[in-house]
């Protein structure tokens, strides 16, 4: 499906790099309003966000690894892995999912 439509490929690859960028700047929020140490890196926000039971190590896993395809699209390095995007999009979305629900049930069990 993919192989054969560079435009389709193009569209989900810039959704699956948007929706990883809204996770990594809910992670950055989350730790910045906290006041927990700056992360290092893209992938230590869900490394961090794991450190203080935000997200299970897990999910924090699955998010690391997401940051690999994000910095794969937003910055065209080696161009695109089609069977990564289309694992991401089928696959992966769970992950964003998972994480979505992680970081909600913190922030209402924290809101004060």
């Amino acid at each position: 499906m993919l192989r054969g439509d560079r435009d389709k490929l193009d569209l989900i690859a810039f959704n699956l790099m948007l929706s990883v960028q809204i996770c990594l700047d809910i992670a950055s929020h989350v730790i910045a309003d906290a006041g927990w140490p700056v992360a290092r890196s893209l992938a230590e926000a869900f490394t961090r966000l794991s450190e203080h039971g935000v997200i299970s190590s897990e999910i924090a896993e699955s998010m690391r690894r997401s940051v690999g395809l994000r910095n794969i699209v937003a910055h065209g390095y080696a161009g695109i892995d089609i069977d990564a995007c289309f694992s991401a999009a089928t696959a992966g979305v769970s992950d964003v999912q998972a994480f979505a629900r992680a970081v909600s049930t913190w922030a209402n069990a924290h809101a004060g």
